[in-house]
């Protein structure tokens, strides 16, 4: 083959398809830039990030937390740093006040008075509860043109939880067409979407996001997850995705009286051993529910039969565990006296020099606890 018969690299600039050929000098000199993060481990710019939720968990705290992470510069561990951007979380159904109340939450955990400011800037929310049971169809082109508009200027993150309802009247919205469509026209102006979808067969909805170039992250069940004081999951990133640190871990968000907790570990534990300890926590605090419910109602102390019979368990394991919670009466009257003496409290107020209503353009209104543990109150000014 003559030298004008051999294939070039140049050949692509006459139309023609072609391979570009590179030698080991050049590919060990080989350098690309690593596309920028919008959270740090967890979802890139300019990209889409699709977190694919086991049936078997409710995921709600996780994408509100990595929401406001992005649009604060908050961290969400181990994972790291928000790019502090203009971010939308998109939740199409679900409880309105129970999602303020999450909102509300995780607000308290912000003390900075600059990192709050960046809060109100740049987070923003389109509820479904707030739209009159209509919502706009993003596989329609009015549906399209709603959402391009609900963006905020420079927006560069919009988050997604459970997409289907904005795709009922069309197929499967994991393999929507003109759902794939919109995400590429979002991702080329330079928004990245983050994607909250329950996938009731693994496979097939990961084949199908595979073939369209999107990051997978897995959020699979664990055993060990908090389920009654909140939620909690094994999440799996690409190795791209996670630098130095362990492609699973183990996520929890825990919510007591107002404040919410959250953890995470490498998941080498038995969590077998750890789910039944969790187990064994959710227990006692439902049993002291029963009793906080019957003191506000004036009524008799249940019985430990009726508390069995109430959860359905052995009267033995009520015995036990009405031993365990008398031992660590003492501790945790101690660790209440050390959180009230905290700054903990003092993160439920807005800074002086902030107004309070940009937080209830948010939807934010006191109300009561489900669980019987008191008042929660939105964090305005006193």
């Amino acid at each position: 083959m003559t030298q004008q018969q051999h294939p070039s690299a140049d050949d692509n600039e006459f139309g023609r398809p072609a391979f570009k050929r590179l030698g080991l000098e050049q590919v060990l000199d080989w350098h690309q830039e690593a596309q920028p993060f919008i959270v740090d481990g967890l979802v890139r710019e300019g990209s889409v990030t699709v977190f694919l939720v086991d049936p078997r968990i409710n995921v709600r705290h996780f994408p509100i937390d990595l929401a406001m992470a992005a649009a604060a510069g908050t961290a969400i561990q181990p994972f790291g740093l928000g790019a502090a951007v203009p971010t939308v979380l998109y939740l199409p159904d679900g409880d309105a006040n129970d999602d303020s109340q999450t909102i509300r939450s995780l607000f308290a955990r912000v003390g900075a008075p600059p990192v709050v400011r960046r809060l109100l800037d740049n987070f923003s929310w389109c509820h479904g509860s707030a739209m009159g049971g209509k919502l706009p169809q993003l596989n329609k082109s009015d549906g399209q043109q709603a959402f391009m508009r609900s963006l905020p200027e420079s927006c560069k993150l919009a988050v997604l939880v459970n997409p289907s309802p904005y795709l009922a009247e069309g197929p499967d919205p994991m393999n929507d067409a003109k759902l794939n469509a919109l995400l590429a026209r979002l991702t080329k102006a330079g928004v990245a979407v983050a994607i909250f979808e329950t996938a009731a067969k693994p496979s097939t909805t990961a084949s199908a996001y595979v073939t369209s170039h999107h990051e997978l992250i897995r959020l699979k069940y664990d055993p060990a997850a908090p389920v009654d004081l909140g939620e909690g999951f094994a999440i799996t990133r690409p190795k791209p995705l996670c630098g130095k640190s362990p492609s699973t871990l183990h996520l929890w968000y825990a919510e007591h009286d107002g404040l919410i907790a959250s953890g995470w570990d490498g998941g080498l534990e038995d969590r077998e051993v750890v789910g039944k300890q969790m187990e064994m926590r959710e227990r006692e605090q439902r049993i002291l529910r029963m009793y906080a419910d019957h003191e506000a109602r004036g009524l008799p102390k249940p019985t430990q039969k009726s508390i069995a019979e109430f959860l359905q368990v052995d009267p033995a394991t009520i015995t036990r565990d009405m031993q365990a919670i008398r031992r660590r009466y003492k501790t945790q009257e101690k660790q209440r006296a050390a959180l009230r003496n905290s700054a903990i409290p003092q993160l439920c107020k807005a800074p002086p020099d902030l107004p309070a209503v940009n937080l209830r353009r948010l939807g934010f209104r006191e109300c009561s606890s489900p669980f019987g543990l008191g008042r929660r109150h939105v964090p305005h000014r006193p």
